[in-house]
């Protein structure tokens, strides 16, 4: 569902997906899927709870993105 249409079960309910962070369009399985959540799982098995709290804390920036944003290059935007 992420490739396809850039949103989960639950970010349709909150009217939300992700999209690629430069071009604002739908982005690739790639950097959605593995890029964006496996990498960011793994992670998380293995620093857990630090790499949970950097990625908070990288969304208070600017441009609101998370760590897991910035690593595969992607943004969350409402529709």
């Amino acid at each position: 569902m992420l490739a396809k249409s850039g949103q989960s079960i639950g970010k349709k309910l909150t009217k939300i997906k992700i999209v690629d962070a430069d071009s604002g369009e739908k982005g690739s399985l790639m950097r959605v899927f593995t890029l964006r959540s496996f990498i960011f799982i793994v992670l998380n098995l293995l620093f857990m709870p630090f790499i949970t709290i950097i990625d908070h804390v990288f969304a208070l920036g600017e441009k609101r993105q998370t760590l897991h944003d910035k690593l595969a290059k992607t943004k969350v935007v409402k529709q």
